[in-house]
Parts: C-alpha cells; sequence; structure tokens
C-alpha cells in the first residue's frame, strides 16, 4: 500500500518567480490549475491507495477536499521539506504504508508515471524523479519502514537525497521521464508549458477535422 503526499502552499502565494510574467491572480490560478491536474491524475491512480495533503492554506484546502482527499495543515515555513516531512510523519505511523511524495506543479504528470514510481519501490528501498535539469527532486517515494531524512527546498536536492540514500546503504531507484521532470517554476518553463499546450491543441484539432 502506497499513499501519495502532495505538499501545497496556499494558491494566492504559490508561483512568486512568476510575477515578472503573470498578476496576481493569474498566478494564483495556474497554481490551482496544476495542482488540480496532479491530485486528479493521482487520486484516479489505481497503485496508489490514499492521498493526503500538506497545505497552509483554506484554498487548497478547499480544493482538496471537495475531491474527497484529507489535509494535513503546516504553517507554511520554509523550505518545503518542513511540509513534506510532516505529511511523512504522518504516513510512516502506519507500518505498512509506503509514500510517495510529487511535487503540486506537474503538468504533463500522467498514470503511467505515478505506476511507475510506485512499481519501483517493489525492488528498491527508495525511488526518486529527478526535474528535467538532475537539480530538483519532483518526486520520492520510500518503501513501508524506510526512513530518509528529505532536501527538498534545497537547489540541489536530488543530488543531496542520492546521496543520503547511499549513506544509509538503501537501494535507489531513479525514474526519468517527461510528466515527473518538467514544472512550472520560472517565465521559460510557462512558455514551454504553453507552446506544448497550443501544438497539443493543434494536432487534436487538425485530426477531428474531416
Amino acid at each position: 500500500m502506497t499513499t501519495a503526499i502532495v505538499p501545497a502552499k496556499s494558491f494566492v502565494r504559490a508561483k512568486s518567480r512568476l510575477a515578472e510574467v503573470l498578476d496576481a491572480p493569474s498566478r494564483a490560478a495556474l497554481a490551482r490549475s496544476l495542482f488540480d491536474h496532479v491530485l486528479d491524475v493521482v487520486v484516479a491512480c489505481v497503485r496508489v491507495s490514499g492521498v493526503l495533503v500538506v497545505t497552509d492554506g483554506d484554498d487548497v484546502e478547499a480544493a482538496a477536499r471537495a475531491r474527497g482527499v484529507p489535509c494535513v495543515r503546516d504553517t507554511g515555513t520554509p523550505p518545503l521539506r518542513v511540509a513534506v516531512d510532516l505529511g511523512l510523519e504522518v504516513v510512516q505511523q502506519r507500518p505498512s504504508e509506503g509514500a510517495l511524495v510529487l511535487m503540486s506543479d506537474l503538468p504533463w504528470l500522467t498514470s503511467a508515471d505515478v505506476a511507475a514510481l510506485v512499481d519501483g519501490l517493489v525492488r528498491a528501498d527508495v525511488v526518486l524523479g529527478p526535474d528535467s535539469h538532475q537539480l530538483g527532486t519532483n518526486a520520492l517515494g520510500l518503501r513501508p519502514g524506510i526512513r530518509l531524512p528529505t532536501a527538498f527546498g534545497r537547489p540541489d536536492s536530488f543530488r543531496e537525497h542520492m546521496d543520503r540514500a547511499r549513506a544509509l546503504a538503501l537501494r535507489t531507484y531513479v525514474h526519468e521521464s517527461p510528466g515527473i521532470g518538467f514544472d512550472v517554476d520560472t517565465p521559460s518553463d510557462l512558455r514551454a508549458m504553453n507552446t506544448l499546450s497550443e501544438r497539443r491543441r493543434a494536432r487534436t484539432g487538425s485530426a477531428g477535422r474531416v
């Protein structure tokens, strides 16, 4: 059994690095749409036995509970590992439960990605999904009973997670895919997402015309 943990700060405070290209309401709307997508994918994945959202925001909690997803409230204190570790603490109180942490801003995440991460825990103690730059960590899976000090919030968290797992002699599996690797943090990420979305819409529209 594996519970997915999705940490998400309040939509009104999210995506601050996009302030030069999006106003506050647009940033909140983007954060909400990304969160909705990730939550929909995870809830629909049959390989996940439960979902838990960790948030400091009433808006995020309302969106999660509308889907029947429970929440744990955190204080919004940086770094990100504070929220992640809170979620892990809740899940790891259930000895038979594994945990899968997924970031809330993955627009191309698929059920196949989530299933691959969960399946990785069959042969490894720790599963990691790096971002496309091999710097940050967009997914982290832990088998039941495994404890790993997390490094979320560090710019080199992927390498740090790998190093910490090796230091504890934990078996590690790395899953790389566009769905896990691409997140939306910077204006260039936003442009890339919009460009690919337009191309997909154009292909779908062409396929639908007679």
